[in-house]
């Protein structure tokens, strides 16, 4: 049975013999293990957990993502639509143009993500496409709750399922920037830009609920000394 971050015993494989894990979230049911297979998923995770500091470029992006979003989610709180029946207020028109800078800094985002060879990539944002990279953020996951049923907070690192839901929170952003962009160009039909709208509305939820998740973490892993501001924050490397 694979035991914390896909280590084996010598007893888990006997020579000529494949024993079959139980089911279990990670691995499914009858998987034989085996030393070189294991070997390579923890490698990944090993590759993912010696990745240097973030880049004042990446730091700085993340800030700036930040406040942006942030801005756009609460001022939607206070905005008048035209279409309401009332003239549209000065928050109408802030959220439209933060909208606008916010899918510019969202694509410049994008752009690094792709051209950074020393940081975390997209195979480990998007870590879906490869069964070896769900293994090990589906093995991180259950580290996690692990952790938390002992009241205690997993180590801070370029974890593989911290890295992914990092990954998704960026995706529903994409979509925020691209809908909300498609919203404001008249050459497009009204229908497509209505529809847009709503899955604008329903993805404004998933990212309150992901700001928040991840600031609380942030918050919690402040107060236990790891010091993620300052390594998130400061502009110096």
């Amino acid at each position: 049975m694979p035991t914390e971050r896909g280590r084996i015993s010598a007893s888990d494989t006997l020579p000529g013999h494949h024993r079959r894990a139980p089911r279990d979230l990670c691995w499914g049911e009858g998987e034989p293990i085996t030393r070189a297979y294991k070997t390579q998923v923890t490698t990944e995770d090993r590759n993912l957990a010696d990745e240097p500091p973030k880049s004042p470029l990446t730091r700085g992006l993340h800030l700036l993502l930040l406040l942006a979003v942030l801005h756009q989610l609460v001022i939607s709180n206070f905005m008048s639509r035209p279409d309401s029946g009332k003239p549209e207020n000065l928050a109408f028109e802030l959220h439209e143009y933060v909208g606008l800078t916010s899918f510019a800094i969202v694509l410049v985002y994008w752009m690094w993500s792709a051209a950074r060879r020393r940081e975390v990539g997209f195979k480990a944002l998007f870590p879906w496409f490869s069964p070896a990279a769900v293994q090990a953020v589906c093995r991180d996951f259950v580290e996690h709750i692990g952790a938390l049923r002992r009241l205690r907070l997993s180590e801070v690192g370029h974890r593989p399922f911290p890295i992914a839901v990092h990954g998704l929170g960026l995706a529903s952003v994409t979509v925020m920037g691209v809908t909300g962009t498609l919203s404001l160009l008249g050459a497009v039909p009204a229908g497509i830009r209505e529809a847009g709208l709503s899955v604008h509305g329903a993805f404004a939820n998933l990212v309150w609920a992901y700001l928040i998740g991840h600031a609380s973490l942030a918050v919690l892993h402040e107060q236990a000394g790891h010091r993620l501001f300052r390594r998130m924050f400061s502009l110096r490397p």
